[in-house]
């Protein structure tokens, strides 16, 4: 019996790569449905739906609609709100196994996987692996599989100590077909419903960053992970290798902190773990003379103290979200 996909596409004003994105889905053979979670974008991704995927006029938000015009099951749903990444792929995830699937694709809108990518992941799906993720490697991208993820030292404070990652050109070029893996995006893992009846959905409290961390050391509980080298997913956008500190920057740390205390194998490496991070990284702050990241860091960390998750700092109110903690700055 074939089985049941679903691909899972979190959007957010990108109405060009998501075109370009279902046009490659609507192809694939394996895949039975679409579902598409739009976090309040304000471009024409609905007018572009309505005209060509046999949508009615999307003018209502918090509703799930349906389409069949494709031959395959196209669902849409308009959030009332940008939820984040997070909260976007938590609610898609939720709305999806509304219906029954055998297997969810996750992913962004700004994927292109390549016409047999799915059918190599399935390849690579047996009963010791029920996740499996493609290759991003490509002319203008390198892509590198984690092979291992520190949850036990504390002092492995760096992020290139805590993680040892591969070049996946390596193994490519031993003839490997297969890499297990220990972290993942949500740019094209392909997901065993039963693991996510395990797990439950993605966490929407990181807002962005380390919620697809997080789904993977939850699937990691369950089943093993590996990436399939020869299913190729490409990036339409290609991040930029600029490390400039921005709110952006609160998130990855506030979030880091809270996943090694959530993970964390002993009660040094949840709790003394991330005061060396944020400690040791406000210091060097200190000496460059580095206000904005240091101000980042010590509200990152108290807020991670006091428990505060979700949607805090808001994109151009970083300087008044800052200003709450910092009048007595060190700097």
């Amino acid at each position: 019996m074939k089985n049941k996909i679903c691909a899972v596409i979190v959007t957010y004003n990108r109405r060009k790569y998501l075109e370009r994105l279902i046009n490659i889905l609507i192809k694939d053979e394996n895949l039975s449905g679409i579902f598409i979670f739009d976090n309040c974008g304000e471009d024409d991704t609905r007018q572009y739906l309505q005209e060509n995927l046999g949508f009615p006029e999307l003018k209502a938000q918090m509703r799930l609609f349906e389409s069949n015009k494709t031959g395959k099951q196209i669902f849409y749903f308009r959030n009332d709100h940008n939820s984040g990444g997070s909260g976007g792929f938590s609610k898609a995830v939720e709305l999806a196994m509304k219906v029954e699937w055998d297997y969810l694709w996750i992913m962004d809108d700004d994927v292109l996987p390549e016409k047999d990518c799915l059918s190599y992941m399935l390849d690579g799906i047996n009963e010791g692996h029920k996740v499996c993720i493609p290759n991003r490697t490509d002319t203008d991208y390198v892509d590198h599989a984690t092979i291992k993820y520190s949850l036990h030292n504390p002092f492995k404070i760096r992020m290139k100590n805590r993680l040892k990652t591969i070049k996946c050109s390596e193994p490519m070029k031993r003839g490997e077909n297969y890499v297990e893996v220990f972290a993942f995006t949500f740019e094209g893992p392909l997901i065993s419903t039963e693991i996510v009846k395990k797990i439950g959905y993605p966490n929407a409290d990181y807002f962005i960053f380390y919620d697809d961390t997080d789904y993977c050391r939850r699937c990691l509980e369950h089943t093993h992970v590996r990436m399939v080298l020869n299913a190729i997913l490409h990036k339409q956008i290609i991040p930029s290798k600029e490390d400039a500190v921005s709110w952006r920057t609160y998130y990855v740390y506030r979030n880091c902190f809270y996943f090694d205390h959530t993970y964390g194998k002993n009660y040094l490496a949840r709790n003394l773990r991330p005061f060396l991070i944020s400690h040791s990284l406000m210091a060097q702050s200190i000496i460059r003379g580095d206000r904005l990241k240091y101000n980042i860091l010590r509200a990152a960390y108290l807020d991670f103290k006091k428990g505060k998750m979700g949607k805090t700092v808001i994109p151009g109110e970083l300087d008044d979200y800052l200003g709450r903690y910092n009048k007595k700055s060190v700097l």
